[in-house]
């Protein structure tokens, strides 16, 4: 009996399957918080394109959007309809996430690494509303959100019992 080796057979997987270049519909699946090795803050986006609209495969792409260059965020922005957020201060990773739009893709070849997607440009669909995502918050305004539930409903309990309260009628109370 001989025991064959994993790591001697050659290798032919990828971790992620490539699309050819060309301009894709995508969503934005995750979106966190990311410091560079030369220190710079950006937003890594995971974004997940379709091809021909066979939903069965997903293609993933990662893509970071920070302030250098600011055009590809300010471009990315317009392209999910998002770009009210430009206005504000500081944008949080969680605005991001399942927003969608359309990119053009170009496959970077590496000698070192496996080949990949990155992200060449994001377009602007013309004369089509765009889609909003639902608003997703952060877990501070839910929680906060969720206080102010659980407090109202308390509220309307207290109004109720209250309410039920004077509307109990004592047998003796009504004249026969």
């Amino acid at each position: 009996m001989q025991l064959t080796k994993e790591f001697e057979k050659p290798y032919t997987e990828r971790a992620y399957p490539l699309l050819p270049p060309g301009t894709y519909g995508f969503v934005v699946e995750h979106a966190e918080l990311h410091t560079s090795k030369k220190n710079k803050i950006s937003i890594k986006v995971q974004l997940s394109f379709v091809k021909d609209n066979d939903f069965s495969q997903k293609f993933t792409v990662f893509d970071y959007l920070g302030t250098e260059p600011a055009w590809k965020f300010r471009s990315f922005l317009r392209a999910v309809g998002l770009e009210e957020l430009e206005q504000l201060p500081t944008i949080e990773p969680y605005q991001l996430r399942g927003a969608s739009g359309i990119a053009k893709l170009r496959i970077d070849k590496s000698e070192e690494y496996d080949d990949k997607n990155t992200v060449q440009a994001y377009k602007v669909k013309e004369g089509v509303a765009k889609a909003v995502p639902a608003p997703v918050t952060s877990p501070q305004t839910q929680q906060a959100s969720e206080a102010a539930f659980i407090n109202q409903a308390q509220k309307d309990e207290a109004k109720e019992a209250a309410h039920s309260d004077q509307a109990k009628i004592n047998d003796e109370d009504i004249p026969f």
